[in-house]
């Protein structure tokens, strides 16, 4: 009977440890691909600080055992729940916004604002597994114009704004009546 008994926490026990190294293995390949995938958004990220915009589409990588897919894509608005952002205000949601007016519609081939996507997959047994990181980010070389227009209009509404203080200051007050 003890032996029986013996036989039976021997093979829980074994069970368990199996279990508890295929998890610890499972971390450890999940861990290192989030970790490769946010070395990889890390690298463009400091490549965009640098000027240098990453190269719009995708593009396939292997490292090890991982696969590595790297997607730049234009921000879409609608994808987000932002093309409300595209209409002037108290304009018709529906209507269509004037290109070259907003970071979201640039008017010329160069995105302003990006979505980053980086996967990263691998096979586990008889399963994929993936890790996604997605950033989204700001190309200064072609925010630029439009950045300078938009600095530009705020300077002549500063200055407009400065003219009607002045002219306020020297109307005369009127004389109450008695």
């Amino acid at each position: 009977m003890a032996v029986a008994i013996l036989g039976i926490v021997t093979v829980v026990l074994a069970r368990v440890a199996i279990q508890g190294m295929q998890i610890e293995g499972d971390a450890k390949r999940r861990l290192q691909a989030s970790l490769l995938a946010d070395r990889l958004l890390n690298e463009i990220e400091v490549g965009l600080l640098s000027g240098q915009a990453p190269r719009l589409g995708p593009s396939r990588v292997d490292e090890g055992p991982y696969q590595v897919e790297v997607s730049v894509t234009p921000l879409e608005p609608a994808t987000l729940g932002l093309d409300a952002l595209l209409v002037e205000p108290g304009a018709d949601p529906r209507s269509a916004p004037r290109p070259g007016t907003s970071l979201l519609q640039p008017s010329r081939g160069d995105p302003a604002l990006l979505t980053m996507q980086i996967q990263v997959r691998w096979q586990e047994g008889v399963h994929e597994r993936e890790v996604t990181r997605t950033s989204f980010a700001l190309d200064r070389a072609a925010a630029a114009p439009l950045l300078e227009g938009v600095a530009s209009a705020a300077e002549a509404a500063a200055a407009e704004e400065a003219e009607g203080d002045r002219d306020r200051e020297n109307e005369p007050e009127p004389e109450a009546e008695l």
